[in-house]
């Protein structure tokens, strides 16, 4: 079975920049999904992105009619259609050496469809760098090695997690 990296912590630590930052410096063929932010000045929802291909879609919006989680609407249609898709294809595609899923939250948690793909993802051998919302933190803790972000120790968790996906044998992991 692959590692099994979460990272939490409070909103703003930098849980996605970090993520971010490790895929840019990886060697290897990385897919999943990240979702970054809608901005007009204020925070207006969240994209999802299919990293593979670069299909991009609405997570979430402040008007958006969808299931309700806080003052956004959830986007089930684009979290099945291009998320889960994306984390299916990863799982299954061997080219693909690290399956990101940015972020488990309570937004994507509306789906059945994406709790059952990021339960195959646990299971699966593909090594997984997640985000997890700190609400979740209970729920997924014992599946695989938690860091709790904050901006101090944020050089040191960047090297502590390239350092463990190094020792996955070293496959095909390239960092720079």
């Amino acid at each position: 079975m692959g590692k099994k990296i979460f990272i939490t912590g409070l909103p703003g630590s930098g849980k996605s920049s970090l993520v971010m930052e490790i895929i840019r410096e990886l060697g290897v063929k990385v897919g999943g999904i990240v979702t970054p932010e809608i901005r007009d000045h204020d925070r207006m929802g969240f994209k999802i992105v299919d990293i593979a291909s670069g299909r991009t879609g609405i997570l979430s919006r402040v008007d958006f009619s969808g299931p309700r989680i806080g003052k956004y609407g959830v986007n089930v249609k684009d979290l099945e259609d291009i998320g889960v898709k994306a984390i299916e294809r990863s799982i299954n595609d061997p080219e693909i050496k690290l399956l990101v899923i940015d972020e488990i939250g309570t937004m994507e948690m509306v789906s059945e469809k994406f709790c059952s793909v990021v339960n195959r993802a646990l299971n699966s051998e593909k090594d997984c760098l997640m985000v997890l919302h700190r609400n979740l933190v209970n729920k997924y803790k014992n599946m695989g090695i938690l860091f709790f972000l904050d901006r101090k120790n944020r050089a040191h968790i960047k090297r502590k997690i390239i350092e463990l996906l190094e020792r996955c044998g070293g496959r095909d992991f390239h960092f720079s």
